[in-house]
C-alpha cells in the first residue's frame, strides 16, 4: 500500500490557522475630526479599496503629522500600496515606518507583511531575503517563528525541499512555544512524506503528538503516523497506531483504518487478523473506495492459507467489471490460484485473457510465461511453443526471458527440433547469467541434449563449463559424470577414466557411483588394458557379492570380466566367470565358455560347451556361431567326420546365414585334410556355385586349384575352370578361378606359366579389383627377369590409375626400386615420395618409402640429406621392425662415406632383426664392403650364413655367391672360387650374375 493522504494536501489550510484579518492599533483616543478621517480610510482598506485607502491614509498623514494615529496611517498606507500593486512605494513606506517608528508594535508586522507579500507574488527569493533580514532584528518569538515558517514555505515553492525542512524544523525547535510551532512540525512531516523519507516523517509526527498533544495537528496525525509506520515496514507499530485510532473514526476514515490494519497484518503474515479486517470492509462497505483492494488482499491471504479456490474467487470479484491495473493483476492471480486448485483449463483461459486484454500491461510477460509453462506441463508442445514465441517476441529481454528460452528449448526437444533447441539453450544461458542456479540448470540441459543427440564433442565443453562455473553447484555432480561419459563416447578413454575416478573421489556415495565404477572398467577394456579392466570389474562385483537383489550392470560386468580374462588368455579364469553368467541364462556367456576352451586347446570341452548352448538356448542369437564353432572344435581336434556333420547342420538350419558359405568351405578343408580330394573339390565347388559373391568364394577358388595340384591333375583343373566358365557366364567367380590358376602357378615357381596365365587373364577379365593384382604379378615377374621396360609398363598402370587399389603403394615401391637399379635417381626420388603419400601413415610402408627416398638422394650425391631422412624415420617409428629399412639405408650411407665401423654395426643390426629380403640384402652388402676393405676372409665367413638365413631369396643368393667367389679369388684359393662360381652357374643360370660368374671363372 502507498500513502496518498498527505501527498494530496497543500499547506493552504495552515495559513488560515496562522493569519487572520489585520488588527487595528489604537493607543490613545484621537481628535474627533482626525478620528473620523482615519476611520474612513480604514473602512476603505477593510473593503479592499486599496488605491483609495492609500490616498486617504496619505492625506491623513499630511493633515495630521503629529496625530497619535500617524504611525498606524503610515503602516496601513504601505499595506494599501501593496494591495494596489505599488510594490516599490509600499517597500519605501515600510522601511520608512521601521526607521521612524522602530519601537512600534507594527514595525515587526510591517516586515512580515512585506515578506508575505513577496511570497504571495511568487518572488520567493526576495521573500526569503526579507524574512532573513527580519530575523537579524531579534524579533519576538511568535514573529520569529512565523518568519522561519514562511521561509520554509518559500523554499517549498521553489522545489528546495531539504532547505524547507530545515526552516520548518528551526521554527519548531527554536520557538517551541510559538503558536506556529505545531504547524511547522506538521509541515516537516508533510515535506518528508513528499520526499519518501518516512522515518523522518514519523519522527516529526511523533514529536508533534508528544510535544503538542492538544494541537489539532496532533489529533489529525494519528492515522497518518500509522501509514508512515506501514511505509517504513514497521507493521506492528502500524497495527498498534491504526488500531488505537480506528474506534474513534467513522466513515471513510474508519474504513481506511481497517484497510491499513488488514494490510499490516498481511505483511506480518497474520492471515487470520488480515482476513478479519479485510472482511470488515468487504461485508459491510461494498461502496468503500477500499472495497476492491480489500477483495484483492483477501485473495492473497487465502492463497497464503492454501485455500486456492477461495483465493481465486476473491481475485475474480476484485477484477469483475473493471479493466484497470488492479483488474489485470487480479485476473492473473486468479489464474495462478485456479491452476493450484487443479482447474487447469480455467487457468489457461485466464492466463490467455490477461495477455490479450492488457497487452503491454505489467502482468503480460508473466501471463504469457505461465500460459506457456502450463501448456508445456500438459504436453501441449505446439501451444506452449506458440505462447513462448509470443512472449519472447514482445519481451525478448524480460526478467523471465531466460526461463522462457529454456522451456521453449524443451518444447523443441519434445518435437525433435534439436537445432532450434540448442539455439534457445544458448539464448537462455546468455540471459540467465545473473542467476547461477538457473544458468547451470540451462547449461546442463543444453549439454544433456548434445549428449542425447550424439554430439559428444560439443557436450564436453558444455558439461565442463558447469564444473568450472561452480564446482559445488546443484548440477556439478551430474555434469562430472556425463562429462566422463562424453569422453568415453568420443573414445578418449584416458580422459574418461580420469573423470570417472574423480567422480568417485568427489562423490563416494553419488547417484552414479555404480555406473562410474563399471565405466572405469570399460575404459580400460576399450584401451586394451585388460589386466586393469579385469581388476576393476572384480572390484565392482566384489561390492555386491553377497546381494541377491538386482544390481545394475552386474551381468554385463561379469561378461566384460570374462572378456578381459579371455583377451589376457587366462582361459580358465574366463571359463569360471562365464559359467556364473551362463548360470543366469546368458547365452553369450555360454558361447564364450566354448571359445575359451577352444582357444586353450581343450577342443573336447569346447565341443561340449557349444553343444550345451544348442540344447539349452533354443532361441539364442548365437546358435549359428555356436554350430560353426562346434564344427571348428571338431576340426581342430581332427575329428573331421563330426566337424563335417556340424557344418552341414549349420547349413541345413540356416542356409542364408553369413556363416553358411564359411561352413561349406570348412567342409572342403575337412575333406582336404583327410586326403579325400574329390570330396574336397566337390565341397569347394558348392561354395563357388551357391555362394559366388561370398568372401569365401576366392578362398574356395584358390583351395580348388591347390586340390588339383595335390592330385597332380592340372588338366582337370583347367577343364573345371573352363566348364565352370561355360556354365556360369558373367559370374565373378570365373575371374577369381582364372586368377587363382595363375597365382598358384606363380607360387609354385612356374614363372613362365604364371606370366602367360596372368597375361591371358588381363585380356579376358572384367574384375576391377583383380586386374591390378595381375598387373602387379606381371610387373614383378618382368622385374625379377631384369626386363625393366616391360615391368615399368605394367606397374605404372597401377600407380597412375584413379582407383585407390591396395596394390598402388606396392607398385610405387617396386617402380622406385627399378629406377634405382637403372640409376634413374630423380625419377626414383619422385616415385618413392609418391609411395610415401600412398602409404597413408602405414608405418611399414612409410619406412620403406623413406629408405627408397634416401637411396635416391644417395645416388644424387645428397648423402647428408639421406642421412637426416633415415634418422628421422628411425626416431619417429614406433616399432623397431619398421626401422629396419631405414637402418639398412643408414648402413649404405655409412658404407659410401667410408664410415665402415658404423656401416658394419648397422648391417649386422638389419641381419639380426630382419629375416626377410632386407636381411639378405644387408648381408650381401656387408660382404661387399668387407671385400673392398681387403677383409676377404671375413667376407667369406659372413656370406657363408646367407644360404642358411635367407635361402628363400634367390636373387640375393646369386649376388652373394658372386661376392663370395671373388673373396676366394682375393685369398688365392682358386679351387674354392671355381666351386662357388659353379654353384652360381648351375643353380642360378637365369640370373645375370651367372653370366658374370662364367666369364670370371674362365679367367682364373
Amino acid at each position: 500500500m502507498r500513502l496518498e493522504t498527505l501527498r494530496g494536501l497543500t499547506l493552504a489550510g495552515l495559513l488560515l490557522i496562522l493569519f487572520g484579518a489585520a488588527p487595528t492599533a489604537t493607543a490613545q483616543i484621537p481628535h474627533q475630526t482626525s478620528l473620523q478621517e482615519f476611520d474612513e480610510a480604514f473602512r476603505l482598506y477593510s473593503d479592499g479599496l486599496f488605491a483609495q485607502a492609500a490616498v486617504a491614509f496619505s492625506a491623513f498623514r499630511a493633515d495630521h503629522p503629529s496625530d497619535i494615529r500617524a504611525a498606524d496611517a503610515l503602516y496601513y498606507e504601505a499595506e494599501s500600496r501593496l494591495g494596489a500593486g505599488e510594490t516599490a512605494r509600499a517597500t519605501e513606506l515600510f522601511r520608512l515606518f521601521q526607521t521612524e517608528y522602530p519601537t512600534n508594535d507594527l514595525a515587526n508586522k510591517a516586515t512580515l507583511a512585506l515578506g508575505q507579500y513577496y511570497y504571495e507574488a511568487d518572488d520567493h527569493a526576495r521573500a526569503v531575503e526579507t524574512f532573513s533580514d527580519y530575523l537579524l532584528t531579534n524579533p519576538p518569538p511568535d514573529q520569529g517563528a512565523r518568519a522561519l515558517y514562511w521561509m520554509g514555505e518559500s523554499m517549498l515553492k521553489t522545489g528546495r525541499e531539504s532547505e524547507a525542512v530545515t526552516f520548518f524544523q528551526r521554527a519548531a525547535d527554536e520557538y517551541s512555544d510559538a503558536d506556529v510551532a505545531p504547524t511547522a512540525l506538521y509541515a516537516v512531516a508533510f515535506t518528508e512524506l513528499r520526499r519518501d523519507n518516512y522515518a523522518e516523517a514519523a519522527r516529526a509526527l511523533e514529536t508533534l503528538s508528544a510535544r503538542y498533544p492538544s494541537s489539532p495537528f496532533a489529533g489529525n496525525s494519528g492515522l497518518t503516523l500509522a501509514e508512515v509506520y506501514y511505509e517504513l515496514g514497521e507493521y506492528r507499530r502500524a497495527v498498534a497506531e491504526a488500531g488505537r485510532r480506528a474506534e474513534y473514526l467513522s466513515g471513510t476514515e474508519q474504513q481506511r483504518a481497517f484497510f491499513l490494519l488488514a494490510e499490516s497484518h498481511n505483511q506480518l503474515r497474520q492471515s487470520e487478523d488480515a482476513i478479519i479486517n479485510y472482511r470488515r470492509i468487504t461485508e459491510h462497505h461494498p461502496d468503500s473506495p477500499f472495497y476492491r483492494r480489500a477483495l484483492y488482499g483477501l485473495g492473497w491471504n487465502y492463497y497464503f492459507e492454501e485455500s486456492f479456490q477461495w483465493a481465486a474467487d476473491e481475485f475474480r470479484k476484485s477484477a469483475e467489471n473493471h479493466s484497470d491495473e488492479l483488474a489485470e493483476r487480479a485476473t492473473y492471480y486468479e489464474a495462478v490460484n485456479r491452476k493450484l486448485a487443479s482447474q487447469v483449463p480455467e487457468a489457461i483461459a485466464l492466463f490467455r485473457r490477461t495477455a490479450e486484454e492488457w497487452p503491454g500491461g505489467s502482468m503480460e510477460e508473466m501471463a504469457l510465461f505461465e500460459l506457456g509453462a502450463t501448456l508445456y506441463e500438459n504436453r501441449d508442445w505446439d501451444g506452449a511453443g506458440a505462447a513462448f514465441d509470443r512472449m519472447l517476441s514482445r519481451h525478448p529481454d524480460g526478467a523471465l526471458s531466460g526461463q522462457a528460452f529454456n522451456l521453449r528449448a524443451s518444447t523443441h526437444v519434445a518435437r525433435g527440433n534439436f537445432a532450434d533447441a540448442l539455439a534457445d539453450y544458448d539464448a537462455a544461458i546468455s540471459r540467465a547469467a545473473v542467476d547461477p542456479a538457473i544458468r547451470d540448470e540451462i547449461t546442463f540441459q543444453k549439454a544433456w541434449l548434445l549428449y542425447r543427440s550424439d554430439s559428444y564433442m560439443s557436450a564436453i565443453p558444455a558439461f565442463q563449463e558447469i564444473r568450472d562455473n561452480d564446482p559445488n553447484g546443484a548440477k556439478a555432480e551430474e555434469a562430472l559424470f556425463w562429462l566422463a561419459e562424453s569422453y568415453f563416447q568420443t573414445k578418449q578413454y584416458d580422459e574418461a577414466s580420469r573423470h570417472f575416478v574423480q567422480y568417485l573421489r568427489d562423490y563416494p556415495n553419488g547417484i552414479h557411483g555404480d555406473a562410474a565404477r563399471y565405466a572405469i572398467g570399460w575404459t580400460y577394456f576399450k584401451q586394451g588394458r585388460y589386466a586393469d579392466a579385469a581388476d576393476q570389474f572384480e572390484r565392482f562385483l566384489a561390492r555386491y557379492r553377497q546381494q541377491d537383489s538386482f544390481v545394475p550392470y552386474r551381468e554385463d560386468a561379469r561378461l566384460r570380466l570374462g572378456d578381459s580374462y579371455f583377451a589376457l588368455k587366462r582361459y580358465s579364469d574366463a571359463v569360471r566367470v562365464y559359467r556364473l553368467a551362463a548360470a543366469d541364462q546368458n547365452d553369450y556367456a555360454q558361447y564364450q565358455v566354448g571359445n575359451a576352451y577352444k582357444n586353450a586347446g581343450d577342443f573336447d570341452s569346447a565341443a561340449r560347451a557349444f553343444s550345451a548352448l544348442l540344447n539349452d538356448f533354443r532361441d539364442s542369437g548365437w546358435r549359428e556361431e555356436a554350430r560353426f564353432s562346434l564344427g571348428d572344435s571338431y576340426f581342430q581336434a581332427q575329428r573331421y567326420d563330426e566337424a563335417v556333420e556340424a557344418f552341414r547342420a549349420l547349413i541345413a538350419e540356416s542356409p542364408a546365414d553369413p556363416l553358411a558359405p564359411k561352413a561349406q568351405y570348412a567342409i572342403g578343408d575337412a575333406y582336404f585334410n583327410t586326403n579325400n580330394l574329390d570330396a574336397a573339390i566337390s565341397a569347394y565347388r558348392v561354395v563357388l556355385e551357391r555362394y559366388p559373391r561370398s568372401v569365401f568364394a576366392g578362398d574356395a577358388a584358390s583351395s580348388l586349384q591347390f586340390a588339383f595340384v595335390a592330385m597332380d591333375d592340372e588338366e582337370r583343373a583347367d577343364a573345371f575352370v573352363d566348364s565352370f566358365a561355360v556354365a556360369n557366364p558373367g559370374s565373378p567367380v570365373v575371374d577369381q578361378l582364372r586368377f587363382k590358376q595363375a597365382e598358384v602357378k606363380y607360387q609354385s615357381g612356374r614363372a613362365d606359366d604364371a606370366l602367360a596365365a596372368f597375361q591371358e587373364f588381363i585380356r579376358a577379365a572384367s574384375d576391377e579389383d583383380l586386374i591390378p593384382e595381375a598387373y602387379f604379378y606381371v610387373g614383378s615377374i618382368f622385374r625379377d627377369r631384369r626386363q625393366f621396360t616391360e615391368a615399368e609398363s605394367y606397374l605404372r598402370q597401377i600407380v597412375i590409375s584413379n582407383s585407390s587399389h591396395p596394390r598402388k603403394p606396392d607398385a610405387a615401391d617396386v617402380l622406385g626400386q627399378i629406377y634405382l637399379e637403372q640409376d634413374r635417381s630423380q625419377e626414383a626420388l619422385t616415385m618413392f615420395r609418391e609411395f610415401r603419400t600412398l602409404a597413408r601413415g602405414d608405418e611399414r610402408q612409410m619406412s620403406r618409402a623413406r629408405y627408397g627416398e634416401a637411396m635416391a638422394l644417395l645416388q644424387l650425391g645428397q648423402a647428408d640429406a639421406a642421412e637426416v631422412l633415415l634418422r628421422e624415420s628411425i626416431e619417429g617409428g614406433s616399432s623397431s621392425a619398421y626401422a629396419v629399412p631405414a637402418m639398412l639405408g643408414l648402413a649404405r650411407v655409412y658404407d659410401d662415406a667410408g664410415r665402415f665401423d658404423d656401416a658394419a654395426q648397422a648391417y649386422n643390426r638389419v641381419v639380426s632383426q630382419s629375416p626377410d629380403e632386407q636381411g639378405a640384402e644387408a648381408l650381401v652388402r656387408f660382404g661387399r664392403m668387407l671385400l673392398r676393405q681387403n677383409k676377404a676372409a671375413q667376407a667369406v665367413e659372413e656370406l657363408g650364413r646367407l644360404q642358411v638365413l635367407f635361402g628363400g631369396y634367390p636373387d640375393w643368393l646369386a649376388r652373394g655367391y658372386l661376392v663370395q667367389a671373388r673373396a676366394f679369388v682375393a685369398l688365392g684359393t682358386t679351387g674354392e672360387a671355381a666351386r662357388t662360381y659353379d654353384i652360381l652357374i648351375d643353380q642360378f643360370g637365369d640370373y645375370p650374375e651367372a653370366a658374370i660368374a662364367a666369364r670370371e671363372k674362365s679367367a682364373l
